[in-house]
């Protein structure tokens, strides 16, 4: 799943010109518990709000964004 969703990530971050762009992520508590995203969601979520981008997080368990490692992150963009 980690090389699939990483070369996906690559593609929409050199597609987005500026203009305005919704991108959904969901079951995103999957990304947010991984050992190798959850590290780089911080720094791609500030670069997609550079590139004129929405970025929303679906998930069934909000607790599952709450215990996350970024979940300060998050509360401050809503």
């Amino acid at each position: 799943m980690v090389p699939m969703l990483a070369y996906i990530f690559h593609k929409i971050d050199n597609l987005l010109d500026g203009e305005p762009a919704i991108i959904v992520l969901d079951e995103a508590w999957n990304l947010l518990d991984n050992p190798f995203f959850a590290p780089k969601l911080e720094d791609w979520l500030k670069k997609m709000q550079q590139k004129n981008a929405v970025v929303i997080m679906a998930s069934e368990s909000i607790e599952d964004v709450k215990k996350s490692n970024i979940s300060k992150l998050i509360s401050n963009n809503i």
